[in-house]
């Protein structure tokens, strides 16, 4: 069969000899991965305790909060250790087909043949009929009342102050905007916190990158319908009615990543489009996610080239995610040592522990407030996708200009939480411990889509590259849609256990939020 991207084996036997030789794991890649980074950043230390560590399943998050302090301490810091990083990661991979394995690269190249055929489905509703408001709890608020929620979510903590402006100014503006010749890509476009449902309300075009599943394919296309956008996205093979088109319809960003970014320099980079955002939504458990973060990057960094080669404006989203090693902003550090101070009796009984930040001195004097959210349950290979996705926007912001919107989703029910029984009832009982707050999925997904639609076309906003950043790590530090976790004065690793006792205890939501 088709095996696609692969992790490269050192010696002999290659890919196409199976795993028989000791084949190279997963823990060796990332190791080497974060080792590159680590040396390039200057401190061979960090590398060498890499190196050293024999439990790395549950000793990961010391070396790569490391990695994190070392690339924070200058602008050529993280950008030398975000590069290595990268060229590592590509290094670490190469891409198998039939007998032949080739450089990730050199394949992209070869196999970059026409092998779709191209799908459309447009919605049936009037653009700009919706206001530019979100749903809670499943009802579509008033504009008014949607601005007035997010202030009580920014009083609450659990949103920053300027996610909050950011949300109230794209409530305003985002009937006006003219999508009619800006496309979006979505790679993972069913994902539960993607923009899909946000821009077929407001008539925009979706390209969708997501696997052949007729029945996802089938509940894509019924949100298109309901909206007055459309979507454009690839088939397998000619499809004359809708329920062949969903049989039809996907592809496989890990396998068929050369024709995929093919398909998507033709039907994105063309004369349809003035402008189009990359945005980078797929998500697959434990290694299988760094692989798809490595296959985005190659379709991110392919359409970014093409686009410079056509003269069109590319910008790029990614999802942050609070449960990795993010600079956050002094107010939220400030708020958190507070509330550690003024936690009532009972939070201190009950196996929380005081969250780590560190401080870390820049160049320039400056500190960057670096929070290790990360929860060892979610596992290495989460931490590893999560940060190639950074090292490259960090990269595109800062040297090829780029506008890049790297939003931080906040824990919410999506499907792939609500799996997880254990991670389910810690946010069911995140509502006791302010200002901890579990969004649900229909909601965070449009809040993060107004941020999105905010970052790529309004002037104001921090995510244009002309707006200097002392450090490159604070883009991440930028309107975040937290859920409080930065504002807590818990590590989250504790608030696992004691949100699990009081999930399962008794649910509960703060009143009016």
């Amino acid at each position: 069969g088709m095996v696609g991207i692969t992790i490269k084996q050192l010696s002999g036997g290659g890919a196409a000899g199976g795993a028989a030789g000791g084949s190279r794991s997963s823990t060796a890649v990332a190791k080497c991965i974060w080792m590159e980074a680590a040396k390039a950043g200057g401190d061979p230390a960090v590398a060498e305790g890499i190196d050293k560590e024999k439990n790395w399943r549950q000793g990961y998050v010391d070396h790569v909060v490391r990695v994190m302090m070392l690339s924070a301490l200058s602008r050529s810091h993280v950008l030398k250790t975000a590069a290595a990083g990268l060229k590592a990661a590509h290094e670490s991979f190469t891409f198998v087909r039939g007998d032949q394995e080739l450089p990730l690269a050199a394949a992209m190249e070869l196999h970059a043949q026409h092998k779709f055929v191209t799908g459309v489905v447009k919605g049936g509703g009037a653009p700009h009929a919706q206001s530019g408001s979100f749903p809670l709890n499943g009802k579509m608020m008033p504009e008014d009342d949607a601005k007035s929620q997010v202030q009580r979510w920014a009083d609450y903590g659990c949103i920053e102050a300027d996610a909050a402006q950011a949300l109230k100014e794209s409530i305003d503006s985002v009937n006006k905007i003219d999508l009619s010749r800006h496309c979006f890509i979505l790679l993972g476009a069913t994902s539960e916190l993607g923009p899909l449902k946000t821009l077929m309300r407001h008539g925009g075009t979706a390209i969708g990158v997501s696997r052949n599943s007729p029945s996802r394919w089938r509940n894509l296309l019924d949100v298109v319908k309901q909206g007055s956008g459309q979507i454009i996205f690839p088939m397998n093979k000619e499809a004359r009615d809708e329920e062949q088109k969903c049989e039809a319809a996907g592809c496989d960003l890990l396998v068929e990543t050369p024709e995929i970014l093919q398909w998507l320099k033709e039907e994105a980079i063309c004369d349809k489009f003035d402008s189009v955002t990359v945005g980078c939504y797929l998500y697959l458990d434990g290694e299988a996610h760094v692989r798809a973060s490595v296959a985005m990057d190659l379709i991110v960094t392919g359409l970014v080239e093409e686009g410079k080669k056509k003269g069109k404006k590319i910008s790029v989203a990614y999802l942050g995610s609070p449960s990795t090693c993010v600079a956050i902003p002094q107010e939220c550090y400030d708020a958190s040592v507070k509330a550690q101070h003024d936690a009532p009796f009972w939070q201190k009984m009950l196996f929380l522990k005081p969250k780590v930040v560190e401080k870390v001195t820049t160049d320039t004097g400056e500190t960057i407030y670096l929070n290790n959210g990360f929860v060892v349950l979610q596992g290495p290979n989460y931490a590893l996708a999560k940060t190639l996705q950074m090292w490259r926007a960090m990269l595109l912001r800062e040297e090829e200009k780029l506008i890049v919107s790297t939003n931080i989703a906040p824990g919410s029910r999506t499907l792939s939480v609500t799996h997880n029984t254990v991670l389910s009832s810690c946010l069911d009982g995140q509502g006791h411990l302010k200002p901890l707050l579990t969004c649900e999925a229909p909601t965070a997904s449009e809040v993060l889509a107004l941020l999105l639609l905010h970052d790529v076309f309004s002037s104001s906003s921090i995510t244009h590259p002309s707006k200097a950043l002392t450090n490159p790590l604070l883009l991440f530090s930028k309107k975040a849609v937290h859920g409080g976790l930065w504002r807590s004065p818990w590590q989250p690793e504790s608030i696992g256990t004691a949100a699990f006792v009081l999930g399962k205890v008794w649910k509960y939501h703060p009143e009016g939020l």
